[in-house]
């Protein structure tokens, strides 16, 4: 005996694909922006956080998730980079940085290191170190 179908299998894949692409369209709103990394922006005029990850490292993933609570505050003032310790460009930054732990590194508008802050630092302790570093224009 054989079983004819009606349609009714395609029409519910299709919803069951559209309801999926809609779903990541979604969540892909809900996601931080991305973090530029190319770092020879640092000293054109305007305070720059480079963030030291490890892609594979929760302390980073940690980290990561601190920053994107407090950027969007300092956003058209400070600009928010990434060196990744498994990419040339982010090996060379570390190197040259001298910086050996995951964190951060603040750089005034003219390219001065001003800091190095240890990935363990909270949301609002984080707010207060950009706050003291870059401070909001009038």
């Amino acid at each position: 005996m054989k079983i004819k179908q009606t349609g009714v299998a395609w029409r519910s894949i299709l919803i069951g694909i559209a309801v999926v692409i809609v779903l990541v369209g979604v969540l892909s709103t809900l996601l931080p922006r991305g973090y530029k990394d190319d770092l020879s922006g640092i000293g054109k005029g305007v305070g720059t956080v480079v963030l030291i990850h490890n892609k594979n490292g929760v302390q980073s993933l940690n980290l990561m998730g601190v920053v994107d609570k407090v950027r969007s505050d300092f956003e058209g003032h400070v600009d928010f980079l990434i060196a990744e310790v498994d990419s040339p460009k982010g090996s060379a930054f570390i190197q040259a940085q001298q910086v050996k732990d995951v964190g951060l590194v603040f750089f005034s508008a003219d390219g001065q290191r001003l800091r190095f802050v240890n990935s363990t630092i909270d949301k609002t302790a984080l707010r207060a170190e950009l706050a003291s570093a870059f401070p909001k224009p009038p």
